[in-house]
């Protein structure tokens, strides 16, 4: 067996065990210069993310034994916040389609899971999430340089608040981390730049979110992400490839304000680093990531981001038509 097929297997089994252990995921819309790339498709994705104290009940990883945003707590309840957790889960449908060869919209719905232990009290809500609209324009469709090919994709979005930002529990409304959705409609703008050589591929992908208020003068700071994914694809035949990859995400945010001020502790600062794979059978892909954290600024009774699980199945297909020409 070659040394690229022992790897490649190791890999694959570290992520079937994290999946079966067991994360805004705009970064899963684009995953670079892959046998996906220029045609449309219908998917169905898991998201994970957990958050917790440093004395959970259950492991530190799914502390709920089945999102709030990684929190700096400065109020020095250390004792009653390290027993603390919040899980978010979501189970979304993506989709893409061509308006022109070089113009492609994409649509993101989410379902949510959340669950949380805050001052001895367990929550879970569940509901549609914010639905999200994407446009991109492929301003370099396929350029070489050298050996070198690389495209560039510029885009804009919105996220609509059409979840639900109400939920109650015992007639008391939940946090805005906690909520289905926002109740605010964000603007976000990013670019995705793709570089290929033989077999190997590099995407970078920067975006930047411009949230508005909901009806309780609640929003969410301004964000900045950054999405980073070096693969190799390997090539079975002409039906099965696989590409194997390591993947970087970076993100910063001031955190939750009310009323125009800030509430202390919901900041964001963090990087996260993990391998991910992705499985293609003629028109059927499957793709699979699993991050942990590198770095994040946290005080001493923050609750710390511990890891984020991704896991999605999708059909490609070629359109035929288009919008326009």
């Amino acid at each position: 067996m070659f040394p690229f097929q022992k790897f490649l297997i190791a890999l694959t089994l570290l992520l079937v065990w994290c999946g079966k252990s067991m994360s805004c995921d705009v970064c899963g819309s684009f995953i670079g210069i892959h046998p996906g790339d220029k045609k449309a498709y219908v998917s169905i994705f898991y998201r994970y993310v957990s958050f917790s104290g440093s004395n959970t009940t259950n492991s530190a990883f799914f502390p709920d034994g089945s999102m709030r945003i990684g929190h700096s707590d400065n109020d020095g309840s250390n004792a009653s916040r390290n027993k603390e957790f919040e899980v978010y889960r979501a189970a979304e449908f993506r989709s893409r389609f061509y308006l022109h060869p070089r113009l492609e919209l994409s649509v993101i719905a989410p379902y949510v899971f959340n669950s949380a232990l805050e001052n001895e009290k367990r929550t879970k809500n569940s509901g549609l999430g914010d639905l999200s609209t994407l446009l991109g324009w492929q301003m370099i469709n396929e350029a070489s340089i050298g050996k070198f090919n690389h495209r560039l994709l510029l885009g804009a979005g919105v996220k609509w608040g059409i979840g639900d930002e109400n939920q109650k529990v015992n007639n008391e409304r939940l946090s805005i981390l906690l909520q289905p959705g926002t109740g605010s409609n964000d603007v976000l703008f990013f670019a995705n730049y793709q570089l290929g050589r033989g077999n190997w591929s590099w995407n970078l992908l920067p975006m930047y979110k411009i949230n508005g208020k909901n009806r309780f003068d609640e929003r969410v700071s301004n964000s900045t992400t950054f999405f980073s994914s070096l693969s190799y694809q390997w090539k079975r035949n002409e039906n099965f490839k696989v590409m194997p990859s390591l993947q970087s995400y970076f993100e910063s945010m001031k955190g939750v304000e009310v009323m125009d001020e800030l509430v202390k502790g919901t900041s964001m600062k963090g990087l996260f680093l993990g391998p991910g794979v992705d499985l293609f059978y003629k028109n059927i892909g499957f793709s699979t990531s699993c991050w942990w954290s590198a770095r994040q600024e946290q005080s001493s009774s923050m609750l710390a981001s511990r890891i984020r699980y991704r896991a999605g199945i999708t059909w490609y297909f070629n359109q035929q038509t288009f919008l326009f020409k």
